[in-house]
């Protein structure tokens, strides 16, 4: 009994490290939708994590009620236990026989307690599956929310040197638009020149 009690209290344990965990990266992932500019992809990602936070919900609610029920089977196997005993000792039978009586008794009780044990490892081994699954959603949810940060830090990058670029070429071409003016005003002055020249030519 005390062994199957050592076990649940380990188990509980692991549990409440495992919700720390999870919280911790759900928290994360909480984080990255709010910086998340794109409603499509924070629409996806807050679905993910909605599906996989439910998963995670059911699985500690198993977890719960098969440490629950096992506590209960340990109590009912105690009180079965007392309940054996007290007729052994009020019959006035033998030493041996008590003693025989007694030691069936803790046969079964330590079989009893070894079926448990046994049934309390493998739900415990199909809650960690679970887990381990869950598990592998959330580090996915991590890993995509931070590529989807990087993205946009890439592309906000990109739209900073178009813009600049724009800028540039917004400058030259500015400056091809003064050239052209420099240079058919130079021509204008050149011809009126010209005329100038002509006209005194003629005239004189």
């Amino acid at each position: 009994m005390r062994i199957i009690g050592y076990e649940i209290r380990s188990a509980e344990n692991r549990a409440v490290l495992s919700d720390v965990f999870y919280m911790a990266k759900f928290s994360r992932v909480l984080l990255a939708l709010k910086e998340e500019d794109n409603e499509d992809e924070r629409q996806q990602l807050a679905e993910e994590a909605t599906r996989s936070e439910k998963m995670l919900q059911d699985d500690h609610q198993a977890f719960r009620n098969a440490l629950l029920v096992a506590q209960l089977t340990i109590n009912q196997r105690s009180k079965d236990e007392l309940l054996a005993r007290r007729p052994v000792e009020g019959e006035g039978e033998g030493e041996s026989s008590v003693r025989q009586r007694e030691r069936r008794t803790r046969e079964l009780l330590l079989r009893d307690s070894s079926r448990l044990s046994d049934d309390l490892l493998t739900v415990t081994r199909l809650i960690q599956d679970n887990v381990q699954k869950s598990r592998q959603t959330v580090d996915t949810l991590v890993e995509g929310s931070q590529n989807l940060t990087s993205t946009h830090e890439e592309l906000k990058t990109m739209g900073s040197v178009i813009s600049q670029a724009r800028k540039i070429l917004n400058k030259y071409g500015r400056r091809e638009n003064t050239d052209k003016l420099l240079i058919f005003l130079g021509l204008v002055f050149f011809l009126a020149s010209c005329l100038v020249v002509v006209r005194n030519r003629f005239i004189f």
